[in-house]
């Protein structure tokens, strides 16, 4: 965690501090060290306001714009070693977190259960609710054709906001939570309800975080994975019930792998997105927690696809970074590449390898595991 505050604080207390992995930076420091272009790998940043948006993808995601008096507040006992712990101050991060993340919904005449359910009534569910399955057994158990299973998957109850199916590298991806004697809870019934303990606050939250979050993923390695089954169920509806969505090529007529790509189909399948949102909550961009991820390469040729008069109002790399602003206001833009760094990307996008994205997805079938990457994301390091 980063705090940004002009603290006063004594060489000590912010040594004890940065050693719990909290580190108080006064606002010259920080703007110093952005702009010789550190990147920052730290989960949180609690700061007055915001530095200039060209720095803000060297920072963390998750952003706190707090006065100078709630600042002090959430460090100053701890390091003068009063009530106040690490713990407390990384609690009070996450309540903060949590505020945010429920915004959207606190009006709602039913606000979204944020609990995890091992099995869940499939039918007649009335209730917006995230539900885990433990590989799916709740439904691969009642059938021997794949097209039961895909009956017994249509029967999952329309109000889920989250339905997935965890493998066991999966379940080994959520957060650990302790039972009364420190000892780490396998995933089974004992830690979905353990999960709703008030002493499993943290990671809780984290799950929450996860599932909450929407996801368009613009890349032809896993449009390719679609129509792989996992559990006998096609990948694309698992993907649709964790809120990833990625244009399938008929349905949505766009082959990602093609050599003529047109950028406004692109356009086209985000704003649909956005408009038939999923089951039970409209798709609205929020960016504190929502994600647009891009392969590199289909920018490209989209770009090479352009007639000759297109291509002559821009080189190729300012048309690229014209497209990449074109939805920077409303969520976290990403760019994607096996070939290593991509040089000069906008200021406001942030870079992840694709082979991160492909394993998460593919390989271990773990949203959370996907938005953590997500959330690790940060711009490129210049130097």
């Amino acid at each position: 965690m980063i705090v940004v505050n002009d603290s006063g604080l004594s060489p000590k207390d912010t040594n004890n501090l940065a050693k719990k992995g909290i580190n108080v930076l006064e606002v010259d420091k920080l703007e110093k060290d952005i702009k010789n272009n550190n990147v920052f790998n730290h989960q949180f940043l609690v700061i007055g306001s915001l530095p200039e948006e060209k720095y803000c993808a060297l920072l963390p995601h998750r952003v706190f714009i707090k006065t100078d008096k709630e600042i002090k507040e959430l460090y100053t006992e701890s390091a003068l070693s009063k009530a106040r712990t690490s713990e407390d101050i990384i609690a009070q991060v996450w309540k903060w977190r949590e505020d945010m993340l429920l915004e959207d919904y606190k009006n709602d005449e039913e606000n979204i259960k944020l609990t995890i359910e091992s099995r869940p009534k499939l039918i007649g569910s009335k209730k917006i609710q995230s539900i885990f399955s433990d590989h799916l057994y709740i439904i691969i158990e009642k059938c021997n054709s794949e097209n039961e299973c895909l009956k017994e998957w249509n029967k999952l109850p329309t109000s889920a906001f989250y339905y997935e199916a965890l493998s066991s590298k999966g379940q080994n991806q959520l957060p650990p939570i302790l039972d009364e004697y420190n000892r780490r809870i396998p995933f089974n019934k004992r830690y979905l309800s353990d999960l709703e303990e008030t002493r499993n606050f943290l990671p809780r939250l984290k799950v929450a975080e996860s599932f909450l979050s929407r996801i368009i993923i613009i890349d032809e390695r896993i449009q390719e994975a679609m129509e792989e089954k996992v559990y006998k169920i096609p990948v694309k509806e698992h993907f649709k019930m964790k809120n990833i969505y990625i244009p399938e090529k008929v349905s949505n007529n766009l082959d990602l792998k093609a050599e003529q790509i047109n950028i406004n189909s692109i356009f086209n399948y985000i704003d649909h997105i956005k408009k038939i949102g999923n089951n039970s909550i409209p798709f609205e961009f929020r960016k504190a927690y929502d994600f647009i991820v891009i392969h590199y390469s289909i920018l490209e040729r989209a770009y090479a696809s352009l007639n000759e008069q297109e291509k002559d109002k821009n080189d190729r790399k300012a048309w690229v970074n014209l497209q990449l602003a074109e939805y920077k206001e409303y969520a976290t833009v990403i760019v994607t590449s096996g070939r290593g760094n991509v040089d000069d990307l906008p200021d406001h996008v942030r870079f992840v390898n694709v082979s991160s994205i492909t394993t998460a997805l593919i390989e271990i079938q773990s949203k959370y595991l996907l938005h953590q990457i997500l959330y690790s994301s940060r711009k490129q390091n210049k130097k």
